[in-house]
């Protein structure tokens, strides 16, 4: 293919069912009282693809793809939440350099997981950890990282 072709479209493989389910805790801090949280982070689906769902935002080269993730987590009440802070997740291709999610959704009130990876992405591992300030001013940190792997066929 042309360096200007899409080249994720070019993959016969390009997406994998994840059977993900790793417990990890929140610790939520505001104004000096804490809760801890404990909760399952749960993967069910790993894509790439060129387009995001809105149809207009694409990686910043056609030699890109965006590799999206179905994860979500249960807190100890069963409660769901679909999302995480994107700010929160990393995934490192294997012999890469770490990169960085990203929110795709085009909705105020949605999270679409999503980080910029090569068309020709196979395995890497994605880590959940860090803190972020949610809009309440409540410091949301996972009290140690957890790691799944994701992969997916190459071609």
């Amino acid at each position: 293919p042309a360096s200007t072709n899409i080249a994720v479209l070019a993959r016969a493989h390009y997406q994998q069912t994840l059977t993900v389910s790793t417990p990890f805790t929140f610790i939520l801090n505001k104004s000096g009282r804490s809760a801890t949280v404990p909760a399952t982070l749960s993967a069910t689906r790993a894509e790439l693809v060129f387009w995001a769902p809105d149809n207009k935002t694409h990686p910043g080269s056609t030699s890109n793809a965006f590799l999206l993730l179905d994860i979500s987590f249960s807190d100890n009440q069963g409660d769901t939440e679909v999302g995480f802070d994107p700010s929160l997740l990393t995934i490192t291709p294997d012999g890469g350099a770490a990169i960085k999610a990203q929110n795709l959704s085009n909705e105020a009130d949605k999270v679409l997981v999503g980080f910029e990876v090569p068309a020709g992405f196979t395995d890497g591992t994605v880590t959940l950890g860090g803190s972020f300030v949610d809009s309440s001013g409540i410091t949301n940190a996972v009290a140690a990282p957890v790691s799944f792997p994701v992969a997916i066929p190459a071609g």
